[in-house]
């Protein structure tokens, strides 16, 4: 079977739709990926299109990878990308990475490995998978030797308050550091040095508080405590 072949083989064998076998192909995915990274890892056909318009399920993928024992039919997926062991590296990568998709779904931005661990090895797999901490430092998939994992992923390991490893998805990584940044220039930033009278320039504009005014101002001071908040966040804006 030519090299140009085997994805064909690998989207039929995925028992995706024509809408999600199209855009995997088209690379229209969160993340970009080539039908040859297709081969060697099947796992990213999910891995890569968490939020796009056609994501492909953990469970769609993991079913074509490892079927049920009751399947009779042959299993092409294992003989193209070589993927027999149920505790596959490529397999154990994708559960962690579902996991913390779930979560960031919740709003959980980072996760204890140990949680992350226990949530993998209770995913609903029709084959179970595994996972452990012992077979996760065989891979170098555990949080403190994630740098040394040999794939690409978008796992990168990450500490809890109290100095325990864990793990964070890399975009949510990415967007943390650029808030991080904005915060810290915003901070160091020098103050605007603001060389008018910010109420004086808006009585200027608007007039003297006149009569309404005035009967408001006896009757709770609406005009003239509008007018002076305008003043107080035009001096906040130039800060």
């Amino acid at each position: 079977m030519g090299r140009v072949q085997r994805p064909e083989r690998i989207e039929q064998e995925l028992a995706a739709d024509r809408d999600q076998v199209g855009a995997l192909m088209r690379g229209e995915t969160t993340y970009p990926v080539t039908a040859d990274e297709l081969i060697d890892n099947p796992y990213y056909a999910t891995t890569c299109t968490y939020r796009s318009q056609f994501p492909i399920s953990l469970t769609t993928v993991d079913q074509a990878c490892f079927p049920a024992p009751h399947v009779r039919y042959v299993n092409l997926i294992e003989q193209l990308a070589e993927m027999a062991d149920p505790g596959d590296l490529r397999r154990v990568e994708a559960l962690l990475v579902d996991v913390l998709e779930r979560r960031a779904s919740n709003g959980d931005t980072i996760a204890g490995e140990g949680d992350v661990i226990d949530e993998a090895s209770q995913l609903p797999l029709t084959r179970p998978c595994p996972v452990s901490p012992a077979l996760l430092r065989s891979y170098h998939l555990d949080a403190e030797q994630l740098h040394d994992y040999a794939w690409w992923t978008q796992l990168q390991s990450a500490q809890m308050h109290d100095g325990s490893p864990a793990y964070k998805l890399s975009r949510l990584a990415e967007a943390g550091a650029y808030i991080s940044q904005s915060l810290r220039q915003r901070r160091d930033a020098v103050r605007f040095s603001v060389p008018f009278d910010a109420r004086a320039c808006i009585d200027d504009s608007f007039g003297s508080a006149n009569p309404a005014d005035v009967l408001a101002s006896v009757r709770g001071g609406r005009a003239g405590r509008n007018r002076q908040d305008l003043a107080a966040a035009n001096a906040r804006r130039s800060s």
